[in-house]
């Protein structure tokens, strides 16, 4: 009976020669073919069923995206509202933003109870999405809003000074600026009017702005002790006043000496002198001829 080979065959003078891996697998499936078997069977089960578990996700997205297309696209407020709220409840990819779309629906509803749950719950289980910082802007708005201005303050401080240098962040000096108005802090409103312009400049919020500081300086003139330049006295560059010049005052010039009127020349009489004469008439033709051929005319006898 022949000996099985070891795994290292053999070679010239007793040396023993690595066998090659493939020739190694072929001898793992010759000693192994169940468990060869269960794995390939095993692997390609995996595969089918992410395949299926893939084609799942694709079509259960596609139905929250008809879903998300049909309740945007509803008119009334509150049945929008409701619709995404149904599909914030779905666990999709899309459940954030049409939470945060609910809570807007649920404001143009005047349904501020609901939105203000829906806001809180973004800060609440979404603290790091993109829609936290307009969730945080709009529970301040409801606050102030009921007339919570301290609740309000706190709020717009908080997002402008916690999201950086976001856009939520940077149209917040306009929104403090107006809550310190209204509690009649007016130094720290004219500070926030003009910080506006400073965060986010040529801007529709730092133009709303320059407005309600036009207003406050209208209405307090007594905040802006200081005089308003223009343009052109801010361009120009500071400079020290220039000695006054002394103006020498003009000679009084000596009266011109009239000139002699010039010597009015007689026109007329020139041009009398100057005419052509008068052409001498020409003598009228001898009437002597034609009075001699009438006289012989009269002696020639007639023929009797």
């Amino acid at each position: 009976m022949a000996e099985i080979e070891s795994k290292e065959s053999a070679g010239v003078a007793g040396e023993s020669v690595p066998r090659a891996d493939w020739q190694k697998v072929v001898d793992y499936v010759q000693h192994n073919p169940r468990q060869v078997i269960a794995g390939i069977v095993f692997v390609l089960l995996c595969v089918a069923a992410g395949g299926i578990y893939s084609l799942y996700n694709i079509a259960s997205d596609r139905a929250v995206m008809t879903q998300y297309a049909g309740a945007i696209a509803m008119e009334d407020p509150a049945e929008r509202a409701g619709a995404l709220q149904q599909i914030a409840q779905g666990g999709s990819r899309w459940s954030t933003e049409a939470l945060y779309l609910a809570a807007e629906a649920s404001l143009e509803a005047k349904a501020y109870d609901k939105a203000r749950e829906a806001f809180t719950r973004i800060l609440d289980k979404h603290p790091r999405s993109e829609f936290a910082a307009p969730a945080a802007e709009a529970l301040a708005f409801l606050d102030e809003n009921e007339g919570k201005l301290e609740e309000a303050l706190a709020g717009y401080t908080s997002v402008y000074e916690t999201h950086g240098d976001t856009f939520i962040a940077r149209r917040q000096p306009l929104n403090i600026a107006r809550v310190h108005k209204a509690l009649g802090n007016l130094t720290e409103a004219r500070k926030f009017y003009e910080k506006q312009a400073e965060v986010f400049p040529d801007s529709a919020v730092a133009a709303q702005a320059d407005r309600a500081l036009g207003q406050l300086r209208a209405d307090h003139p007594e905040l802006f002790p200081e005089p308003i330049e223009t343009g052109l006295d801010a361009a120009l560059p500071a400079t020290t006043p220039a000695p006054a010049i002394q103006v020498t005052p003009a000679v009084e010039a000596a009266p011109a000496e009239e000139a002699p009127a010039a010597e009015e020349t007689p026109v007329a009489e020139e041009a009398s002198e100057t005419e052509a004469p008068e052409a001498e008439e020409a003598p009228a033709p001898d009437e002597a001829p034609a009075a001699e051929a009438a006289s012989a005319t009269e002696e020639t006898p007639v023929a009797e």
